[in-house]
Protein backbone atom coordinates (compact mmCIF):
# COMPACT_ATOMS: atom_id res chain seq x y z
CA UNK A 1 0.00 0.00 0.00
CA UNK A 2 2.83 2.13 0.15
CA UNK A 3 4.15 1.82 -2.84
CA UNK A 4 0.34 2.97 -4.13
CA UNK A 5 0.64 5.92 -1.79
CA UNK A 6 4.00 7.17 -3.54
CA UNK A 7 2.55 6.49 -6.93
CA UNK A 8 -0.52 8.66 -6.74
CA UNK A 9 1.47 11.34 -4.85
CA UNK A 10 4.42 11.36 -8.01
CA UNK A 11 0.93 11.28 -10.36
CA UNK A 12 0.06 14.27 -8.22
CA UNK A 13 3.12 16.32 -8.90
CA UNK A 14 3.73 15.82 -12.40
CA UNK A 15 0.70 16.91 -12.90
CA UNK A 16 0.87 20.12 -10.66
CA UNK A 17 4.25 20.69 -12.95
CA UNK A 18 2.28 20.38 -16.21
CA UNK A 19 -0.01 22.84 -14.94
CA UNK A 20 2.75 25.00 -13.84
CA UNK A 21 3.77 24.81 -16.97
CA UNK A 22 1.68 25.20 -19.06
CA UNK A 23 0.35 28.34 -17.74
CA UNK A 24 3.95 29.63 -17.98
CA UNK A 25 4.02 28.91 -21.67
CA UNK A 26 0.38 30.23 -22.84
CA UNK A 27 -0.10 33.60 -24.82
CA UNK A 28 -1.26 36.04 -22.05
CA UNK A 29 -4.98 37.15 -22.46
CA UNK A 30 -5.62 40.86 -24.50
CA UNK A 31 -6.44 42.57 -21.40
CA UNK A 32 -3.38 41.48 -19.64
CA UNK A 33 -1.69 42.51 -22.51
CA UNK A 34 -3.20 46.05 -22.56
CA UNK A 35 -2.39 46.34 -18.57
CA UNK A 36 1.19 45.23 -19.29
CA UNK A 37 1.35 48.67 -22.09
CA UNK A 38 -0.31 50.84 -19.92
CA UNK A 39 1.58 50.03 -17.05
CA UNK A 40 4.98 49.91 -18.91
CA UNK A 41 3.90 53.95 -21.34
CA UNK A 42 2.66 55.34 -17.63
CA UNK A 43 6.21 54.41 -16.68
CA UNK A 44 7.77 55.96 -19.66
CA UNK A 45 5.78 59.05 -19.57
CA UNK A 46 6.76 59.71 -15.75
CA UNK A 47 10.36 59.17 -16.39
CA UNK A 48 10.72 61.51 -19.02
CA UNK A 49 8.54 64.56 -17.40
CA UNK A 50 10.97 63.91 -14.50
CA UNK A 51 13.82 64.28 -17.13
CA UNK A 52 12.29 67.39 -18.33
CA UNK A 53 11.75 69.23 -14.69
CA UNK A 54 15.82 68.75 -14.15
CA UNK A 55 18.27 71.12 -15.77
CA UNK A 56 20.23 70.43 -18.30
CA UNK A 57 23.67 69.17 -17.46
CA UNK A 58 25.25 72.50 -19.64
CA UNK A 59 25.81 76.03 -20.31
CA UNK A 60 21.83 76.75 -21.53
CA UNK A 61 19.80 79.67 -22.27
CA UNK A 62 16.96 79.77 -19.55
CA UNK A 63 14.60 82.17 -20.64
CA UNK A 64 14.49 84.84 -23.31
CA UNK A 65 12.22 87.60 -24.47
CA UNK A 66 12.08 90.96 -26.75
CA UNK A 67 10.68 94.16 -25.35
CA UNK A 68 11.57 97.93 -26.44
CA UNK A 69 14.01 97.61 -28.80
CA UNK A 70 16.02 94.77 -26.51
CA UNK A 71 16.83 91.18 -26.26
CA UNK A 72 16.62 89.84 -22.81
CA UNK A 73 17.09 86.71 -20.47
CA UNK A 74 19.31 84.35 -18.74
CA UNK A 75 22.22 82.08 -19.35
CA UNK A 76 23.03 79.48 -16.61
CA UNK A 77 25.77 77.43 -16.42
CA UNK A 78 24.92 73.89 -15.07
CA UNK A 79 28.20 72.41 -15.50
CA UNK A 80 31.44 71.88 -13.21
CA UNK A 81 33.67 74.11 -15.25
CA UNK A 82 33.97 77.61 -15.28
CA UNK A 83 32.89 78.83 -18.91
CA UNK A 84 35.09 81.78 -20.67
CA UNK A 85 34.24 83.66 -23.45
CA UNK A 86 30.43 83.16 -23.97
CA UNK A 87 28.81 85.14 -26.42
CA UNK A 88 24.85 85.19 -27.30
CA UNK A 89 23.76 86.28 -30.80
CA UNK A 90 20.25 86.50 -32.27
CA UNK A 91 18.79 87.17 -35.52
CA UNK A 92 16.45 90.27 -36.02
CA UNK A 93 13.73 90.93 -37.93
CA UNK A 94 11.68 93.23 -39.09
CA UNK A 95 7.56 92.96 -39.45
CA UNK A 96 7.99 91.79 -43.03
CA UNK A 97 9.74 89.23 -42.24
CA UNK A 98 13.39 90.75 -43.39
CA UNK A 99 16.34 90.35 -41.51
CA UNK A 100 17.75 93.36 -40.39
CA UNK A 101 20.67 92.32 -38.14
CA UNK A 102 22.00 90.26 -35.65
CA UNK A 103 22.38 91.35 -32.03
CA UNK A 104 24.67 90.29 -29.88
CA UNK A 105 25.95 90.45 -25.78
CA UNK A 106 29.01 88.90 -24.89
CA UNK A 107 30.44 87.80 -21.09
CA UNK A 108 34.27 86.77 -20.28
CA UNK A 109 33.68 84.06 -18.17
CA UNK A 110 30.78 82.09 -16.02
CA UNK A 111 31.73 79.93 -12.91
CA UNK A 112 29.24 76.98 -12.56
CA UNK A 113 26.05 77.13 -11.21
CA UNK A 114 26.10 81.09 -12.06
CA UNK A 115 23.35 82.62 -14.19
CA UNK A 116 24.04 85.58 -16.76
CA UNK A 117 21.40 88.40 -17.27
CA UNK A 118 22.50 89.10 -20.92
CA UNK A 119 20.58 92.11 -22.84
CA UNK A 120 21.05 93.11 -26.53
CA UNK A 121 19.82 95.79 -28.75
CA UNK A 122 17.70 95.06 -30.93
CA UNK A 123 17.30 96.80 -34.55
CA UNK A 124 15.16 99.93 -34.34
CA UNK A 125 13.16 98.04 -37.28
CA UNK A 126 13.30 94.95 -35.10
CA UNK A 127 9.87 93.28 -34.37
CA UNK A 128 10.93 89.35 -33.66
CA UNK A 129 14.03 87.52 -33.64
CA UNK A 130 15.13 84.04 -34.19
CA UNK A 131 18.06 81.88 -33.93
CA UNK A 132 19.45 82.71 -30.75
CA UNK A 133 22.89 80.92 -29.71
CA UNK A 134 25.31 80.44 -27.37
CA UNK A 135 29.00 80.50 -28.82
CA UNK A 136 32.02 79.38 -26.13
Amino acid sequence: MNKNIIKILLVIILIAILVLLIKAFTPKKETEIKQTVSKTSYSNIKQENEQQNTEPKKLYIKEHKMSNNSISGIVKNNTNNVIKNITITADCYDKDNNKVGTSMDMINELKPGETWKFNMWAYSTATKYRNIKLKY
